[in-house]
């Protein structure tokens, strides 16, 4: 029986459910306020915290920047934004 070739990355269904759990992870830190407004951090810094790669974090990133809760500041990395009551929902 010939051998099958891996691909070194991971399937896309297991990405997605990488970067969904990232973005459920960061939001939730963000609305704990274990994250503060402010705070900056890495697509590095942030995968070994939440012990994945960067891709999903930086998928779960671009969605909180499209809902206001992080800014991306170039060769800077994340920033929180302060977050209002309307954002806690």
């Amino acid at each position: 029986m010939p051998l099958r070739a891996v691909s070194p990355h991971p399937p896309d269904s297991v990405r997605s459910n990488l970067a969904e759990q990232a973005y459920a992870q960061l939001k939730a830190l963000i609305h704990d306020f274990q994250l503060l407004p402010g705070d900056r951090f890495s697509e590095n810094e942030m995968g070994t915290r939440l012990g994945v790669s960067r891709t999903p974090v930086r998928e779960a990133l671009i969605r909180l920047a499209q809902e206001g809760l992080v800014e991306v500041v170039p060769r800077h990395g994340m920033r929180v934004l302060p977050v209002s009551a309307a954002d806690m929902n």
